[in-house]
């Protein structure tokens, strides 16, 4: 497949340092026009009261110190689809734009995105800086993108790495991945406390269990190359609990789930993957969010709200974004 083309009024920045022959980032957008209208007023809040109207942000903007992070798969869009299905991306477009324009989240790690999502992206958060888009070829396993917040965090570097054998090869596999797979590392200053953050980003495989337990791996290792409080934001394709790459990450302590690690859950424990369907309370949470030592988490959440339309509830993506509430200590 061709290498994919920026979206129109998609502005591409000077690249990442050394990103490779196929390697490019966005660092600076402007907010784009011809996104889809918002359509539906009513929100069905099934992540917090049954019925709810327009129950607004479950966590929104961060103030102070906090900072607000987030992990949303928004699912490439499915050839062959049409409107009016579940899964239609035309459909479920401007219920992305309204969640993460809703959320405002400070660091969001975003899996599967393509150059179809750039401008639902732009709309939603003309603020945010990405990293990741353009890693290697477009496949149907999209990208994993990190995107903060550029008016609060500064960034001071960042790396892309294939979850292979090779990670410096952008396209590379051989752990039984159908797909490239791939992680994004950056340290970034928080303008507001001076403090640095380090945040990696990443889609591990879908297929293989062998290569989720490989790209693991290669995350904590580059975890352990930071000097600074780190947050690790994704799509596991794994159960949070008693799976072998949850036992990677977490089992030497460094990192915490932070869902298990909030003073406050300010809902349910939804299962991340309905796909489609009703929320699943203690569903397999294969979307999480990791933090190191001094990091402390007030609140999580996972939402799964669904938005209300002339043919019945919408769902913005198959997976359930999660969230939560953090500050550097």
């Amino acid at each position: 497949m061709s290498h994919p083309q920026p979206a129109r009024g998609v502005v591409f920045d000077a690249p990442s340092p050394d990103p490779g022959p196929l390697g490019a980032v966005i660092t600076r957008r402007t907010t784009l026009a011809g996104t889809a209208a918002l359509v539906g007023a009513g929100v069905l809040g099934s992540a917090r009261r049954a019925g709810a109207r327009d129950p607004g942000p479950l966590i929104g903007p961060a103030l102070g110190e906090d900072l607000h992070v987030m992990s949303f798969n928004v699912r490439v869009p499915q050839p062959g689809t049409r409107p009016g299905d579940p899964d239609h991306w035309g459909d479920r477009e401007p219920y992305v734009v309204r969640l993460l324009a809703d959320e405002q989240p400070t660091v969001l790690g975003l899996q599967e995105v393509t150059a179809a999502h750039l401008d639902a992206l732009a709309e939603a958060l003309p603020g945010h800086h990405l990293l990741g888009f353009g890693y290697g070829e477009e496949t149907l396993a999209g990208y994993p993108v990190l995107a903060y917040d550029a008016d609060r965090l500064e960034l001071l570097d960042h790396v892309q790495l294939a979850l292979s054998a090779t990670p410096d090869l952008p396209d590379s596999r051989g752990w039984g991945n159908r797909f490239a797979r791939s992680l994004v590392r950056a340290r970034l200053r928080d303008r507001t406390t001076g403090r640095v953050l380090g945040v990696v980003a990443t889609h591990l495989d879908h297929e293989s269990e062998f290569a989720r337990v490989g790209g693991a791996r290669l995350v904590r290792e580059q975890v352990a190359a930071l000097d600074c409080p780190t947050l690790v934001v994704g799509d596991f394709n794994a159960a949070a609990a008693a799976s072998l790459p949850s036992a990677v990450l977490t089992g030497d302590g460094v990192l915490r789930d932070t869902w298990t690690t909030a003073t406050s859950r300010i809902t349910p424990a939804w299962g991340t993957f309905p796909s489609y369907g009703p929320p699943v309370r203690g569903g397999r949470r294969i979307d999480w969010l990791l933090a190191g030592d001094q990091v402390t988490v007030a609140r999580t959440a996972i939402n799964a709200t669904r938005y209300s339309s002339a043919t019945g509830e919408r769902w913005p993506s198959d997976h359930t974004p999660v969230q939560a509430l953090v500050r550097l200590t």
